[in-house]
C-alpha cells in the first residue's frame, strides 16, 4: 500500500496535474474508451448482528482493487460518460463483538442422572476477521472529473481468523442425585487457563453479497491517465451465515462419565458469534485512492 501511494504521488509530480479539466483521451470528446484501474481502499468496519446479549465493535478494512471499466460513447460533451466496471479485489476485514454470558442448561451423566449447568462470563470480547476475494460488477459514471460507481460486490472469504477473551468465566454444576453444587470442579467441568484467551477460526459465511457505492473526484494527467480520490461504503445485504443451533452455550461440557477411565468431562469453548448471533452482516466505509490508465477503444 505504501509503495502504491508513493507511486501515485510521483505520477502527480511528474505529469503536471490539470485540476478541474475533464478527461480527454480521445480525438473526439464523444468517443467511448476503456480503463484499467489500480486502487486501494481503507476505513472502518462494523459487524451488524441480531443478538440479545452482545454488541458490535468497530474494526477496520483494507482492500487492493484491480478494475476494468468500459465507457460507452456519449452523444455530446455535456453528457456524462456511463459504463460498466468489473474486476477483482483482495483484502482484509476485521470487526468484533463483546458482551456477557449467563447460560443455563440441563444434561445427564452416563448413568442418566441429571446435572444442571450454569455458565457465566462477565466480559467476552471477540475479534472476527476475514481475508476476502471480491468481484465487483457495477455501473460507473464520469462527468467533468466527478465519478460515481454503484452496484454489487460478490465476496468469498479465503481465511477467517478468530480470537476471543473471557473474563471471570465459571462453570457451576448442580448434581441432582447428591444435592450438591460444584463450581469449576474437574469432575463436573473446569476451564483451562489457556481457554480464556484463544485463537481459532469461525464458521464464516462461504458467500456474501455486498451493495457498494463510491463517489469522488479524479484529476486528469497530461499523459491521458488520471488519479482519483473519493469515499466508499459497502453493506453486506446477503450471506450464508448460520448459527450453531445445537450449542447450549459457548462453553460446552461433554457428558460426565462417558469414558469410565476418564470420567471428567471435556470442556470446549466455541466462538461466541457462532452460538449467539442469529444473523450476521457487515458495513464498512472509508477512503479510496485510485490510479486510472485510460485507453481509446
Amino acid at each position: 500500500m505504501k509503495k502504491f501511494i508513493v507511486f501515485s504521488i510521483l505520477c502527480v509530480l511528474t505529469s503536471y496535474v490539470t485540476y478541474g479539466d475533464t478527461l480527454d483521451i480521445a480525438d473526439a470528446d464523444t468517443i467511448g474508451y476503456n480503463r484499467f484501474s489500480i486502487g486501494v481502499r481503507g476505513g472502518a468496519a462494523i459487524a451488524i448482528m441480531s443478538s440479545g446479549s452482545f454488541t458490535s465493535r468497530v474494526g477496520y478494512n483494507a482492500m487492493l482493487d484491480l478494475e476494468y471499466s468500459h465507457f460507452f460513447n456519449r452523444k455530446s460533451d455535456s453528457k456524462p460518460y456511463c459504463g460498466i466496471l468489473a474486476g477483482v479485489s483482495i483484502g482484509y476485514i476485521s470487526t468484533g463483538m463483546k458482551g456477557s454470558v449467563k447460560d443455563q442448561y440441563t444434561t445427564a451423566d452416563a448413568d442418566g442422572d441429571r446435572v444442571d449447568y450454569t455458565i457465566t462470563a462477565d466480559n467476552v470480547v471477540s475479534n472476527i476477521g476475514q481475508l476476502q476475494v471480491q468481484v465487483p460488477l457495477m455501473f460507473t459514471m464520469l462527468y467533468k472529473g466527478l465519478f460515481v460507481n454503484a452496484g454489487p460486490r460478490f465476496a468469498i472469504p479465503v481465511y477467517s481468523p478468530y480470537s476471543q477473551t473471557l473474563e471471570n468465566a465459571h462453570i457451576a454444576a448442580y448434581y441432582e442425585p447428591y444435592g450438591v453444587t460444584r463450581v469449576d470442579n474437574v469432575i463436573t467441568g473446569k476451564l483451562a487457563e489457556e481457554q480464556l484467551n484463544t485463537k481459532s477460526t469461525w464458521d464464516a459465511p462461504v458467500f456474501q453479497l455486498f451493495v457498494s457505492a463510491e463517489i469522488g473526484y479524479e484529476f486528469a494527467l497530461k499523459n491521458g491517465h488520471s488519479i482519483g480520490i473519493g469515499l466508499y461504503a459497502d453493506y453486506c445485504a446477503f450471506n450464508t451465515f448460520k448459527k450453531d443451533a445445537t450449542a447450549n452455550s459457548m462453553i460446552s461440557v461433554s457428558q460426565i462419565g462417558a469414558d469410565p477411565a476418564n470420567p471428567a468431562p471435556k470442556v470446549e469453548v466455541l466462538p461466541a458469534i457462532s452460538v449467539y448471533a442469529d444473523k450476521f452482516s457487515c458495513f464498512d466505509v472509508g477512503l479510496k485512492l485510485v490510479y486510472n490508465l485510460n485507453f481509446k477503444k
